[in-house]
């Protein structure tokens, strides 16, 4: 695995808003591509997200020259360096999302794999870098499967949509009508998450009616500027508040004009920090108020069976890298072909047989044999090769 190096920078190191200060993706795989055709790199594989830039090199070592140009490339900002199986390990955690800044989040894995699917298509994929990510995505998918990480919430507007469809469940088995007061961060992440786990009929509303148009263009929804919301509000499931503002924008006025749906309760979602909704409207009995206090218990929680899932994931990436290096050392002492050449001369030492000893067989009965013959050849090939691959991996 001595080929095998990885250079780059993360939050781990820097404010992500640094990172900016690097060429964009494109301009970096540019440059990869371009170097990769001159035989200056003999492949490479760029990671490159909001909050780290990777290269994964196949290149002859640490002390290879060609790797000032990358390291120039930082410039001041820093950077680490790997070889081997800690270039790899660092990989499988990355995929895994073990390195992430928020741990567990469910958007690195795909970013991993688009990154080998571009190094693929532009031809700067190695074999040696093909199989480390296949291994990667191989742990990544062990690692979610097992321990649940990558697959729980992890923000608190993730939390805030699970907690609001459960309590709206069951709906007679139609769709949710959702209003989304607000434009930011947190109605974005919300209508992410509502749109993984469920399908909702959405009413985007904002002071600024070309934002709330906007947003109901880019998710299939509807939108009201704020004023016409709360003076003509449509019947609702559920209201999600994301706003900022010195005064309440959500009265107890505004309930009284609001029609109840079947289920005769709204669900009220505050995301708002601080809050724009009159606290008196979380004692009527016909809201469901669902606050941050709430959320951030709850966020709380979740964070704590995080971090026990990523104990309980580490050693997953550990055995893939123990399987990655056992290939790479069977490739390189072609146990393959050892194998291929255990079985041949099995192969032949049963014709010998047939011809001196068993000749008198009818067909079918030698195919029998012939068959069971090999099957034993290739067990026992495969434990002598087994042996053999972990005596190399410990070399």
């Amino acid at each position: 695995m001595q080929r095998l190096y990885l250079i780059g920078t993360s939050h781990q190191l820097c404010d992500p808003s640094k990172l900016a200060r690097l060429p964009a993706r494109e301009r970096l795989e540019s440059l990869i591509e371009d170097s990769c055709q001159l035989g200056i790199w003999n492949g490479a594989v760029l990671v490159a997200t909001c909050n780290r830039i990777e290269f994964y090199l196949d290149l002859e070592g640490s002390e290879d020259p060609r790797l000032d140009s990358l390291r120039a490339l930082f410039g001041e900002l820093p950077f680490y360096e790997h070889e081997g199986r800690e270039a790899a390990r660092h990989l499988f955690r990355v995929a895994g999302s073990l390195d992430s800044m928020v741990l567990g989040e469910n958007q690195i894995l795909g970013q991993v794999r688009r990154a080998w699917e571009r190094a693929r298509e532009s031809e700067t994929c190695t074999s040696l870098l093909d199989g480390l990510f296949q291994e990667a995505l191989s742990a990544a998918k062990e690692i979610r499967n097992t321990t649940g990480l990558g697959t729980q919430c992890v923000s608190v507007a993730s939390i805030g949509c699970h907690e609001l469809l459960d309590a709206l469940s069951p709906l007679a088995g139609r769709k949710p009508r959702i209003a989304l007061l607000g434009a930011g961060t947190m109605v974005r992440k919300a209508v992410v998450t509502l749109g993984d786990i469920c399908e909702a009929e959405l009413l985007f509303v904002n002071r600024t009616a070309s934002k709330a148009r906007a947003l109901a263009e880019e998710h299939d929804g509807r939108s009201m500027p704020l004023e016409s919301f709360l003076a003509f509000p449509p019947v609702l499931d559920a209201i999600l508040v994301a706003v900022r503002g010195d005064e309440p924008v959500l009265r107890r006025e505004f309930l009284e004009r609001l029609p109840l749906p079947d289920t005769r309760r709204i669900v009220l979602l505050d995301l708002g920090v601080p809050s724009c909704v009159d606290p008196e409207l979380g004692d009527d009995p016909r809201v469901l108020r669902i606050d941050m206090d709430h959320l951030q218990a709850r966020s709380r929680r979740h964070a704590e069976e995080r971090r026990e899932a990523a104990r309980r994931a580490e050693p997953i990436a550990a055995r893939h890298v123990l399987a990655f290096a056992r290939r790479l050392s069977a490739r390189r002492l072609g146990l393959e072909r050892v194998r291929a050449r255990h079985i041949e001369m099995a192969e032949q030492e049963f014709e010998a047989l047939v011809r001196k000893d068993l000749a008198f067989l009818p067909e079918e009965e030698r195919e029998r044999l012939k068959r069971r013959f090999l099957r034993l050849a290739k067990a026992h090939a495969h434990l002598h090769l087994k042996d053999l691959k972990v005596l190399a991996s410990e070399t």
